[in-house]
């Protein structure tokens, strides 16, 4: 299935959030109801969007 942050998939940032995100979920520290793709991606987003000026203040608004 394809999620809408396919696009970010391919950058470093990625790889970094789903790691530290996967050590959470291995040591019981979160669970996740939302695919873990989407929790990356919109993290991944966020942090993307803020270095380059385009992300909101407050991303925890954003839908």
């Amino acid at each position: 299935m394809q999620h809408p942050y396919k696009r970010y998939e391919q950058d470093k940032t990625w790889a970094i959030v789903n790691n530290l995100i996967n050590d959470l979920l291995d040591n019981n520290d979160i669970e996740l109801q939302t695919p873990i793709e989407y929790v990356v991606g919109y993290i991944c987003k966020g942090l993307l969007d803020s270095q380059s000026g385009e992300g909101k203040t407050n991303v925890t608004n954003q839908k």
